[in-house]
């Protein structure tokens, strides 16, 4: 599944990935069975930059949405524990919503 948004003057997009994978020449490496990502792109395909977001189970991005201020909103399911932005969230119970 891959979600995509276009705003302005970059494609943002975000999806999930096994296995390790690239983003150009960047690595996007897998902590777990499955990773979530995020990614900005200018509209010549450049990448503007990458991110990672995952934990030892699956963990998917199922949604994106674009805000006027041009800020990307990605939301997904995670199983056991996920970590984004430096931060580790625990789940309650597989699968588990993040946002």
């Amino acid at each position: 599944m891959l979600e995509v948004g276009v705003d302005g003057d970059r494609v943002v997009v975000a999806g999930h990935h096994g296995d390790g994978g690239t983003f150009g020449d960047r690595a996007l490496p897998c902590q777990g069975r499955i990773d979530a990502f995020h990614a900005e792109l200018d509209l010549d395909g450049e990448i503007l930059q990458v991110s990672a977001i995952g934990g030892p189970g699956r963990d998917a991005a199922r949604a994106l949405a674009l805000a006027p201020d041009g800020s990307a909103f990605v939301a997904g399911r995670f199983e056991l524990a996920i970590e984004r932005e430096g931060a580790v969230t625990t789940s309650r119970g597989s699968p588990t919503r993040w946002s």
